[in-house]
């Protein structure tokens, strides 16, 4: 009676034990058969969207940065224009002082921008978007009086098509062609924003007496100070971005005499009689683009 009980018993286990032998079996054969399907459909579109995003990144952040620069330079004309049509500054030293402070603050901008290819191009638009401004008000298209008055030296709207215009262009040229990882561009902007401007606002104050031998229209004064601040923009500049990764590092020695001889050249020219004929904004970056080309 008993043996047909046990034998019952047995056929009952012995199709779970079966089965638990064959899922074993299986799992044992599926485990050295690498990722499984569910994993290998989520790795491949997280590769695919990364290199898209990383492309979005970079327009959202070029974007981002372009927007930044252009109302931060519009909004800092706009503050000189203030000053100088409540007579805070004057109107001459406003318009050298809009000329310095913009193009440093332009060019410490760049490191907003990111390491894509079209990234230098959305940078230029920037000064570009101002010479069109500048054209718009020089020929007298829009009229805005204040705004003309804190740019030119007359209170002239012509006069903005000739020096104004040429800074941007050569603002928005040599970003394009040099950018930030170039010391040659970076010293040919510093010796025009910053020596140019510096020159001129010493030589008024406190160049009177001391003229240059050779041109009694420019002093010894605004020499200096045109060479020690382009030099100094120079280095500055060159240091912040081989920080940032973007040029090489240079031998300090070595940049500093680089550096110096640019500088100098540069202040050469702005001395020079023949600016009464060639604007200082075209003459000096170019001849320092030349003397930069040869020594950095």
């Amino acid at each position: 009676r008993l043996r047909p009980i046990i034998q019952r018993r047995n056929s009952t286990r012995t199709p779970n034990s079966a089965r638990r032998i064959r899922c074993q079996a299986t799992t044992a054969l599926q485990l050295p058969l690498g990722p499984s399907a569910s994993s290998v459909t989520h790795n491949l579109p997280s590769f695919i969207p990364s290199s898209l995003t990383a492309v979005q990144s970079a327009w959202v952040q070029d974007v981002g940065a372009l927007a930044f620069t252009l109302v931060g330079s519009l909004v800092w004309v706009k503050m000189f224009r203030e000053l100088t049509h409540r007579g805070v500054l004057d109107q001459k030293l406003s318009r050298k002082l809009v000329h310095i402070t913009s193009g440093v603050l332009y060019i410490f901008g760049w490191a907003l921008f990111s390491d894509g290819e079209y990234a230098r191009y959305m940078a230029a638009s920037v000064p570009m978007l101002n010479a069109i401004r500048l054209v718009v008000l020089g020929f007298g298209i829009v009229q805005d009086e204040a705004a003309v008055n804190s740019i030119s030296r007359e209170g002239d709207p012509g006069e903005l098509l000739r020096g104004p215009l040429f800074y941007v262009l050569i603002m928005s040229l040599f970003t394009v062609a040099f950018w930030r990882d170039s010391a040659v561009g970076i010293a040919a902007l510093s010796m025009m924003c910053g020596g140019d401007g510096l020159a001129d606002i010493f030589g008024r104050r406190f160049g009177k007496v001391h003229k240059l031998p050779f041109n009694t229209a420019k002093s010894w004064a605004g020499s200096m100070a045109m060479f020690f601040g382009g030099l100094g923009l120079s280095m500055g500049f060159v240091v912040f971005y081989s920080f940032l990764g973007y040029m090489p590092t240079m031998v300090p020695s070595v940049m500093f005499a680089k550096l110096s001889l640019v500088a100098l050249v540069g202040t050469l020219v702005e001395s020079l009689p023949a600016n009464r004929f060639v604007d200082d904004n075209l003459s000096v970056p170019f001849v320092s683009l030349l003397a930069g080309c040869a020594l950095l």
